[in-house]
């Protein structure tokens, strides 16, 4: 069974099965409304879910789910001192849970009706994320520095730090193997408990083929282990996700999305094959399908997302602080003819738009519109 806890406007269950999709149990937990903070865990032996939920008066909700029944169990409820959780794990002896802030660990009892606090750790740096494993606890500073401690709140072993390049951004441990999430979209994998470096995993083709300049890469949010830890599940900060097989350093998935809420959806008007084009092609149809697409998609991120008829989607962003009044430049030089959207970087699409530097950050999109007459040239290029 799949787990998940929704958050629309009340804080809600939902159950499915994970072999078809099919949703079992979608009930609300709780009447509360829900601010923007949320954090949750579930044990897959003890069956336990707590959720964190709320920032400077945070609650804490766990319960027992009956896979059998499928039904809920309270167990514990009530208010926790805690100040912007970072997230919640819950222990393997049944009984505790863990917060990790900013600033510091709290270890938290569940045996009676409201959770009660254990231990409370300061941390002399700030906190980015942090995982709990083997009753020790990974903690990943600020400044990308990893410290592991135990649950009596002593250091463990010496940090592990990147040698060189990008700090890291996101940790994940499992059994064997620690995984840490960078700033530049890679993960690196460690052997337990030695934490020798074992493996290094590159981004994925699709966030490394794009300008570092066209989308500001802000590195790994977070990170996953598989049930066998032969698969890690990434999620990025520009709202993409994907799952890399370990063993062949392969993403066998990935997944577009945005970081902010879409603002608009822009469909593409009909695509036109010239009658001279049309004649010479074997299969007008395919080609029409191969080179159209279908919307484009603009979010309050400063991305934009083309989304094709057929294949896999584009991301990009339009380079420079402002827009300014058209230089007169006009022409398709800086589009791409095989996917129909602005190439990262082309000189063409910056002179068109009166972009001030391709050095620029990315400037935010709130509208887009397509040129009504959608049409291939005599070449299978975009024309306008």
């Amino acid at each position: 069974l799949g787990v998940c806890v929704q958050q629309e406007g009340h804080l809600s269950l939902c159950v499915w099965r994970t072999s078809d999709g099919t949703k079992l149990v979608d009930q609300r937990i709780s009447d509360q409304v829900i601010g923007q903070r949320l954090q949750a865990d579930f044990h897959e032996d003890t069956s336990a879910l707590v959720v964190v939920h709320g920032c400077a008066a945070a609650a804490a909700s766990v319960l027992r789910w009956d896979g059998a029944s499928l039904s809920k169990q309270w167990l514990a409820h009530g208010h926790i001192n805690t100040t912007g959780p970072l997230g919640v794990r819950l222990l393997d002896d049944g009984r505790h849970f863990v917060v990790g802030e900013v600033a510091a660990v709290q270890f938290w009892s569940y045996l009676d009706a409201t959770p009660q606090n254990v231990l409370r750790v300061d941390m002399p740096r700030q906190l980015r994320a942090f995982d709990v494993c083997d009753q020790l606890v990974f903690l990943l500073s600020a400044q990308g520095r990893l410290q592991v401690m135990n649950f009596h709140g002593q250091r463990e072993q010496h940090a592990v730090v990147a040698a060189t390049g990008p700090a890291f951004s996101a940790v994940a441990a499992c059994g064997s193997m620690l995984c840490l999430g960078a700033e530049d979209c890679s993960l690196f994998l460690y052997a337990r408990p030695r934490m020798d470096l074992w493996r290094r995993l590159v981004a994925p083709e699709e966030i490394r083929g794009r300008s570092s300049s066209a989308v500001q890469m802000r590195g790994v949010l977070s990170v996953a282990f598989g049930m066998n830890e032969d698969y890690v599940c990434a999620c990025f900060a520009d709202g993409s996700y994907g799952v890399v097989h370990v063993d062949s350093e392969q993403y066998v998935a990935f997944r577009f999305g945005h970081a902010g809420g879409v603002r608009a959806i822009v469909p593409a008007p009909r695509l036109e094959l010239p009658p001279g084009l049309g004649a010479r092609v074997a299969d007008p149809g395919r080609l029409l399908l191969s080179r159209a697409i279908a919307f484009l998609a603009l979010a309050e991120d400063a991305a934009w997302i083309s989304w094709p008829r057929r294949g896999a989607p584009l991301r990009g962003a339009l380079l420079g602080p402002g827009l300014r009044a058209p230089r007169g430049v006009a022409g398709s030089g800086g589009f791409d003819a095989e996917s129909h959207v602005p190439r990262h970087g082309a000189p063409g699409i910056h002179a068109l738009l009166g972009l001030d530097s391709a050095d620029a950050p990315a400037a935010s999109m709130t509208a887009a519109a397509f040129l009504p007459g959608a049409r291939l040239s005599e070449g299978g290029s975009l024309t306008g």
